[in-house]
């Protein structure tokens, strides 16, 4: 399961050309891209939480951020997806971003613990290490692969090659086209980082036999969108691919 934060349906395969983004793009167009699919908040935590739990924040409590001054967490008895496939039998590794529970991940289920420091491209490392390793290994393996990218700031030059797409609910200003110029240019960064992932997938042995999930948490980081429960705060890319099974042949669920 790969993640970021903060994108949105900002992808090219949810209809924005003027983004780049091949490599996810190219795992939607070989599995399954659901085309309205909607986090439970726009914010990161709770919307977080619910992906590992399938229950709602006012459910499982985690109803705000996992850090100060907030300090939401999840209640004792909720179970997190890592904690349900460990006790299925699943080896289960937390690499790079985890916003459910900084303080101790473990605690989530995760025996593995890794790239804490969310930097984009130890995250990349540590999941090319753990796919190359993977068939050597005695049990099946669930890993969170977190992404800190796209949050604020960003810090990779303009990306304007192919125009800006400006949503309609934004004003058309210099300075929105700037700054969405620079969003731009950090989704063709993340999007080159999940990229290195799928190639070493796809050249592993255990190809074929690895589900993989690419989402995010909530909506862009504009007005109108995170932060709020308008549909541009809440739409999220969701795509699953496995070779050989009902996740694959570039189906589109409406």
């Amino acid at each position: 399961m790969i993640t970021c934060h903060d994108l949105g349906q900002h992808l090219g395969c949810y209809g924005v050309d003027s983004v780049q983004t091949p490599n996810i793009d190219r795992i939607a167009s070989r599995g399954m891209r659901f085309a309205n699919a909607y986090s439970t908040s726009g914010v990161c935590s709770p919307a977080r939480g619910s992906l590992h739990t399938g229950r709602y924040p006012q459910s499982n409590g985690l109803m705000g951020l996992t850090h100060a001054p907030w300090w939401w967490e999840l209640k004792e008895a909720e179970r997190h997806s890592a904690q349900i496939l460990g006790e299925l039998g699943h080896e289960t590794y937390l690499i790079g971003l985890n916003h459910i529970d900084v303080q101790n991940p473990k605690r989530l289920g995760y025996e593995h613990v890794s790239s804490t420091n969310w930097v984009a491209s130890k995250t990349v490392a540590d999941a090319v290490e753990l796919i190359q390793t993977a068939q050597t290994r005695q049990r099946p393996f669930f890993a969170k692969v977190g992404f800190l990218e796209v949050h604020r700031p960003f810090t990779h030059d303009a990306d304007d090659e192919n125009g800006v797409f400006i949503p309609p609910w934004l004003q058309d200003t210099e300075d929105i086209r700037d700054d969405l110029a620079a969003l731009q240019a950090a989704i063709r960064y993340l999007d080159e980082q999940v990229g290195t992932i799928l190639d070493t997938l796809e050249a592993s042995e255990v190809a074929e036999d690895t589900l993989v999930i690419v989402t995010t948490d909530h909506g862009m980081p504009y007005p109108g969108a995170k932060w709020t429960v308008r549909k541009a705060g809440i739409e999220v890319p969701f795509i699953i691919f496995q070779p050989g099974t009902v996740f694959s042949g570039g189906k589109v669920v409406e």
